[in-house]
C-alpha cells in the first residue's frame, strides 16, 4: 500500500545511528526517505522535497523540533503532511508542548518496529483519505470553474464561502477578496435589503419562496460600478 502511494519520508534527527535505523525501517516498510540533521535543515529539506510525512526528534542543535515543526506548519499551505515525534523526552509536559506546537503524534524512544510500523498504518490510512477529499474538492472547484455563468456559496449569515471563476470576474474580485465577506457587498443599495428578505425566510425555517426562481437585482461590482444581474437561489443542508 506504501508503495502505491509512493510515500516520502522526512526523518530529522541530530544522531546518524537514530537516522539510520529509522531509513532501515521506513524503506522496510516501502516509503523513500530523505534526512535532515537539525530543525533549520529540516525546514529547508521540507521545502525542497516535499515529503508526505515528517518524522521529529525534538532535541537537536541549531533549531529544535517544537521551532522546525511550527515553521513546517506555516509553510506546508492547504497540502497536510503528518508531523509524528520522535523523541526521548517522556514527561507529560513534552509530550504536550510537542502536540501544542502542531504535531500529530507522539512516540518515545526507543521505538519498538512493531508500534512503529502500526502508527505508520494509521497515517497511511489518514493521507489516503485526505488525499480522497482533496481530490474530490478538486474535481467539484474544476466543474465549478468551468460553468459559464457565476457560481457563489453563502451560509446562514449571508458570508460568502466560495466563488467561481466567473463570479470573480463579473463582479471584479479576487476569490480571496470574496470569500469570508457579506454577500451584500455585491449588490447595491436597497437591493441588498431585498435580498436580504428573500434569504432570511429560508434561514429561519420559513418557506422557500425564492429557492428555484430568478430575480433580478442591481449588481455592484468592485470599484462601484453597476449593472442588472440575475440572481437564483439555490439551497444546500449540510
Amino acid at each position: 500500500m506504501t508503495q502505491q502511494l509512493g510515500l516520502k519520508v522526512l526523518v530529522a534527527d541530530d544522531t546518524a545511528a537514530n537516522r539510520n535505523m529509522m531509513d532501515a525501517f521506513l524503506r522496510k516498510l516501502g516509503f523513500s526517505c530523505v534526512t535532515a540533521r537539525d530543525g533549520r535543515e529540516a525546514v529547508q529539506v521540507f521545502e525542497h522535497e516535499q515529503p508526505d510525512l515528517v518524522l521529529m526528534d525534538l532535541m537537536m542543535p541549531v533549531m529544535d523540533g517544537f521551532e522546525a515543526t511550527r515553521l513546517i506548519r506555516q509553510k506546508q499551505g492547504a497540502r497536510w503532511v503528518p508531523v509524528v515525534i520522535l523523541s526521548a523526552l517522556s514527561t507529560e509536559e513534552d509530550i504536550i508542548a510537542g502536540l501544542d506546537c502542531g504535531a500529530d503524534d507522539y512516540l518515545t524512544k526507543p521505538i519498538s518496529f512493531a508500534v512503529f510500523s502500526a502508527k505508520m498504518r494509521t497515517m497511511i490510512r489518514l493521507l489516503t483519505m485526505q488525499r480522497s477529499v482533496s481530490d474530490a474538492l478538486e474535481r467539484v472547484n474544476a466543474i465549478s470553474n468551468a460553468v459559464i455563468d457565476g457560481v457563489m456559496s453563502v451560509d446562514e449569515d449571508g458570508i460568502i464561502q466560495s466563488s467561481n471563476r466567473a463570479a470573480c470576474q463579473l463582479f471584479g474580485y479576487d476569490c480571496v477578496e470574496l470569500v469570508g465577506k457579506k454577500v451584500d457587498m455585491l449588490l447595491a443599495d436597497p437591493d441588498g435589503a431585498a435580498l436580504d428578505h428573500i434569504v432570511r425566510p429560508c434561514l429561519a425555517g420559513g418557506e422557500p419562496h425564492s429557492i428555484g426562481r430568478i430575480r433580478e437585482f442591481t449588481a455592484r461590482r468592485k470599484g462601484g460600478g453597476t449593472f442588472v444581474a440575475e440572481i437564483g437561489v439555490s439551497e444546500m443542508k449540510l
